[in-house]
């Protein structure tokens, strides 16, 4: 099996991961929730793992790091709850739908208004671009760190700083489902307001599992997104105003929580340039690759220094779903379609026809790329 489809999920995990989540399920009893060892063992990791990520992406406080059911919940917890009525988001022309539907659900309750900013070749035109659209009541900017359907790097740093520099309460929001484990994010140096990561991906945990981390800065809103049990002030009829209760009701997903704690040891171990770089080599041999066919069509090529991970193209006389195919029965499985983010196929001018998507992660090898140019260069 070939699997290039890391932008979806990571299917191979550190072995240190798998333990965590075995030595979870025999031991760990519902966090918070009692004064046995189980329970008490299962709230300790759980605030442990709260204190890992906070190291990871440059956050002093772990009562901060908020655990949600995936990257999407994330996204919809920061738009919908630290927006207000009659505000203005402006988004990048590579947003996924977890930021796109949200957006456009509180249009459609007549809440807010937003707008896309395009994304240049040339990253001070995309700053340039951003900050264009700012209106006296722009409330929130959401980001991709990375598309997922192209691989492109969007200049974050840069378009907060100069968004905050002319309207300093802008909420910056960060999407790193693409990014996290493999580029360097420090929430309080980039200066991000809400960074939204999920586990799954390059940060090499198990699916079931988002983080929002919360920059201290950031006024806690009265709004919460779901509300329930806490394991504290039970007798109270609304949720607890600190974080991390504020934002979270139920049992906790105990086994992921402990994956991710013994994934990013391990991402800390082979560090993120690393990894990053191993990704990189994998990227550039595979434009090389597909820029030597002449029916090949690329839509990740701009800049290769601004691009990483996915790669998307088409193949003349083929539609995508065709390649997907033809590739699956090679045991070469990749992504087909509009992958959850038609803002980014507009950008691209694939709207009408999609595209194959290839992504690499952290165990991919020169090899299985071998394998996959010659399916495709027999197409």
């Amino acid at each position: 099996m070939i699997y290039f489809d890391n932008a979806a999920t990571t299917i191979k995990k550190p072995k240190k991961v798998i333990g965590e989540v075995i030595y979870s399920i025999e031991n760990y009893g519902n966090p918070g929730r009692g004064g046995y060892p189980p329970s008490l063992n299962a709230a300790k990791k759980i605030f442990n793992t709260r204190l890992v990520l906070a190291n990871f992406f440059g956050s002093y406080s772990p009562e901060r790091v908020i655990f949600t059911l995936n990257a999407t919940m994330s996204l919809n917890i920061a738009v919908k709850c630290f927006t207000k009525p009659d505000s203005h988001i402006l988004l990048s022309c590579f947003e996924h739908n977890s930021v796109y539907r949200p957006v456009n659900q509180l249009v459609r309750q007549s809440q807010t208004e937003y707008d896309v900013f395009d994304v240049d070749n040339q990253d001070e035109q995309t700053v340039n671009n951003a900050v264009n659209l700012i209106r006296e009541n722009t409330r929130m900017i959401v980001i991709t760190h990375v598309s997922n359907v192209c691989g492109k790097i969007l200049p974050v740093r840069d378009i907060i700083k100069k968004v905050k520099e002319k309207k300093p309460d802008i909420i910056a929001v960060v999407d790193a489902a693409q990014s996290a484990g493999v580029l360097d994010i420090n929430i309080y140096r980039d200066n991000i307001d809400i960074l939204c990561v999920p586990s799954h991906k390059s940060m090499l945990g198990i699916a079931g599992l988002g983080i929002i981390i919360l920059n201290d800065k950031l006024e806690i809103p009265e709004t919460t997104f779901f509300e329930g049990g806490t394991g504290i002030n039970s007798l109270e009829k609304i949720m607890p105003p600190e974080t991390p209760e504020h934002f979270e009701a139920g049992t906790q997903n105990t086994p992921a929580i402990s994956a991710l704690s013994a994934a990013v040891e391990y991402i800390n171990s082979e560090t993120p340039e690393k990894i990053y770089s191993r990704e990189k080599i994998l990227y550039d041999k595979a434009i090389d690759m597909l820029k030597s066919l002449k029916k090949v069509k690329l839509y990740s090529d701009f800049a290769r220094n601004n691009y990483t991970g996915a790669i998307l193209f088409n193949i003349d006389g083929y539609e995508c779903e065709d390649i997907a195919r033809i590739l699956t029965a090679n045991q070469i499985f990749v992504r087909d379609g509009y992958h959850c983010s038609p803002l980014a196929h507009q950008k691209l001018g694939t709207i009408d026809t999609g595209g194959v998507r290839i992504s690499f992660g952290y165990h991919n090898t020169v090899k299985e790329l071998d394998k996959f140019y010659s399916v495709i260069k027999n197409l």
